[in-house]
């Protein structure tokens, strides 16, 4: 065979296979299986900032969702909501989760696999930088809001660089997605917050969150939800 006709004939095998593959993974069916879940430290869901989804949804990519033998060669970007939760489809079977390096409010996550078989509800354990508990509003005759409540440190070399409060005229509320702030650099333990809130008065609702972000990460740890001001 001479070598036009053998480079001809290998190209056609590759076309070949290629279509074979193409058409099989075209061909297979979507995942059935739906799997919801949150992301925890001790059991506790984790606040954490929002955005602006094409389906103009709010939510925030920090999960990495890896499954093999199903045609897909990457990894399904995973959204979680601001109060820590996230919702997808996959295939029965073994899948791989992974927090995206570097993305969230807590140290790198190990890898967790998980079975699935049917709908799935699954916890994802992290380490966070810091918590936020016990969060307290009050709000006096003049619209002066006090917030009071707990930072505590995870991880031992943690440090805060800032916390506060963010407020906003909708739900989704965070440091990118507010109408007025407050912020300080504390240390951790109870803290305390006052804003003057007269100027959002032509607002139908406000609401509020609390936050604290650690020196070096990406975003901010916050309440879970958000509080309704008025």
């Amino acid at each position: 065979m001479k070598f036009t006709e053998y480079l001809l004939y290998s190209v056609v095998i590759a076309f070949v296979l290629t279509a074979l593959t193409s058409c099989e993974a075209d061909n297979m069916d979507a995942p059935d299986c739906h799997i919801t879940g949150k992301i925890v430290y001790k059991g506790q869901p984790i606040g954490v900032e929002c955005e602006l989804g094409s389906d103009n949804t709010i939510t925030t990519t920090m999960i990495e969702l890896w499954q093999d033998g199903f045609g897909a060669s990457s990894a399904q970007r995973v959204n979680v909501a601001q109060n820590g939760t996230f919702s997808t489809y996959v295939y029965a079977g073994v899948c791989r989760l992974i927090t995206k390096k570097g993305v969230g409010p807590w140290l790198d996550g190990d890898t967790i696999k998980v079975n699935v078989k049917g709908n799935t509800n699954i916890e994802y354990e992290v380490t966070p930088y810091f918590t936020i508990s016990n969060e307290k509003y009050s709000l006096s005759a003049d619209s002066i809001l006090t917030v009071r409540f707990n930072v505590e440190k995870i991880a031992p070399d943690a440090k805060i660089k800032n916390a506060g409060v963010v407020l906003n005229s909708t739900k989704f509320v965070d440091l990118t997605y507010n109408k007025i702030s407050t912020k300080n650099t504390p240390e951790p333990g109870e803290l305390t917050y006052t804003i003057d809130l007269r100027s959002l008065k032509n607002q139908v609702h406000i609401y509020a969150r609390t936050f604290v972000l650690a020196e070096g990460a990406s975003c901010a740890a916050y309440s879970v939800e958000p509080y309704l001001i008025w």
